[in-house]
């Protein structure tokens, strides 16, 4: 099943709902406010691209290997600049950023070791690589046990070629490029409210996430019995979102 860029966007912005308090936390921390130049890695539809422009007084680019993600950025954040380009080999020089930061794309992608690397490269010396959010799903909490989702994410990533426990992997990514690294996790839990208002979204994106490991038909009685279990109050969520700061040695 094709997962669209709409899909896609809209997960984006689930997501980024979800741990917005964090990276307002981080924004603090690496003086986004006081940044001339800012980067953003995997900037999909530039849903965090606006809120950096929200912050930063400089120019924010982002940067996606997608040009139809970079379409939507347009839309989404006027005020930046959009780049097509591998995250693998950023097309920008030594030293040119104050900070890059990059929110659930290192889960996706081939080599994040790599990509890590680059924006250490792309920042100069004494500036900020900031990994904003990664999930782990094999840390992942669901209750009532008979509506787990756990393994059949982890399924499904690897499937789709991702690494379901790259969360847990930031902060050595960080050390293997040369920075000095405060790393964290954010639990989070959604609501009753929360969970039962983006219901039907989260869903059809994660049906289509799920097609490669499960059945129209398990699937659907999944999504059957987390519906009754979060009316009935009991439903519970726990997804570990791990957060990472690098600082650039001084040269």
């Amino acid at each position: 099943m094709t997962i669209s860029h709409d899909d896609w966007s809209g997960q984006l912005r689930r997501q980024a709902r979800w741990a917005r308090e964090l990276r307002e936390r981080i924004f603090g921390t690496v003086d986004l406010a006081g940044a001339s130049r800012v980067l953003d890695v995997g900037c999909g539809t530039g849903v965090i691209s606006a809120e950096l422009s929200d912050v930063c007084l400089g120019a924010v680019t982002g940067v996606d290997c997608d040009g139809e993600m970079l379409a939507h950025a347009r839309e989404t954040c006027p005020g930046g600049e959009f780049v097509e380009g591998d995250a693998h080999a950023l097309p920008f020089a030594d030293g040119f950023f104050d900070v890059a930061v990059t929110n659930c794309v290192l889960m996706w992608v081939r080599d994040p070791g790599a990509v890590v690397r680059e924006m250490a490269r792309v920042v100069r010396p004494g500036g900020f690589v900031a990994a904003l959010g990664e999930p782990d799903y094999e840390g992942r909490i669901d209750y009532p046990p008979e509506v787990a989702t756990r393994e059949i994410l982890m399924r499904a990533m690897a499937a789709r070629g991702g690494d379901p426990a790259v969360g847990r992997k930031l902060k050595a990514l960080m050390v293997d490029a040369g920075l000095k690294v405060e790393a964290g996790v954010h639990a989070a839990v959604p609501s009753d409210m929360a969970m039962m208002l983006e219901f039907e979204d989260a869903w059809a994106f994660a049906g289509k996430i799920f097609e490669p490991v499960i059945s129209p038909g398990e699937l659907e009685a999944l999504k059957a019995r987390d519906y009754e279990a979060i009316r009935k109050g009991v439903r519970l969520v726990l997804s570990p979102l791990f957060w990472a700061v690098g600082k650039k040695p001084p040269a």
